[in-house]
């Protein structure tokens, strides 16, 4: 007679028949003891283990450690442009009210030489024909052309002293004018127009030399102080 194929039980280790489902000894049910160990191994094993991604899992993360070197790369670029752009913008508006500053600072000292321009052309003429009839005074013998000056000059005392402040003003002003790049030719035109209104306007505040060499001096400034107006109303 032959002998049936035995097993040892997995837990006291007692040889049993194959096709036992329990252990007479010790109890167990093998099915359930082996599933239970089964857990236990499968639990310590990942319990000092990182779990292993999936194929699809693993694929997808081996795609996005790809993508990010090149999503820094582009992220790096678009933070570059921004701050450029802003930069610039910054840059340009900058500009901007520093011209927008010296185009307002420029409007009263423009004004300032026209009303130094017409005081200087009405105290000139008035100066001129007070000379020019002492002259007539002299030949019959009547005049005194120093006391004839500085009467004319005494009677317009208040234009004069309008004429002074105009260019002390003017003066200060053009020296405070700190002009940007694009306006530096017009900030140079501006100070030797100013030059030419103050030879005007010493003209009229000091009389002297004779009546012809005064004649011909303020027509020759006056046509100088007419240009320039013009070229102070394109500014």
């Amino acid at each position: 007679m032959e002998e049936s194929p035995m097993k040892s039980c997995p837990k006291c280790k007692l040889e049993i028949e194959l096709n036992a489902v329990e252990c007479p000894r010790c109890g167990i049910i093998f099915e359930k003891y082996l599933a239970i160990q089964a857990r236990k191994l499968q639990e310590q094993k990942f319990g000092n283990e990182t779990p292993q991604l999936n194929t699809y899992e693993q694929q997808h993360h081996d795609e996005s450690d790809r993508k990010s070197p090149l999503f820094a790369i582009v992220c790096t670029i678009v933070v570059v442009a921004i701050c450029f752009a802003g930069y610039t913008a910054y840059a340009k508006k900058k500009k901007q009210d520093q011209l927008n500053k010296f185009d307002h600072e420029l409007g009263p000292i423009c004004s300032e030489l026209v009303a130094m321009a017409k005081a200087s052309e009405d105290v000139i003429i008035y100066i001129h024909k007070a000379w020019k009839d002492e002259i007539y005074e002299k030949k019959a013998g009547k005049s005194n052309i120093n006391a004839a000056l500085a009467l004319a000059v005494l009677v317009k005392r208040q234009k004069i002293s309008k004429i002074k402040e105009h260019s002390q003003k003017i003066r200060l002003k053009i020296k405070q004018i700190i002009p940007p790049e694009e306006r530096e030719f017009k900030y140079q035109r501006l100070k030797v127009l100013f030059l030419i209104f103050a030879e005007y306007g010493d003209l009229a505040t000091n009389p002297s030399g004779s009546l012809l060499t005064y004649s011909q001096r303020s027509k020759e400034v006056s046509v100088k102080v007419v240009s320039g107006i013009r070229e102070l109303n394109m500014m």
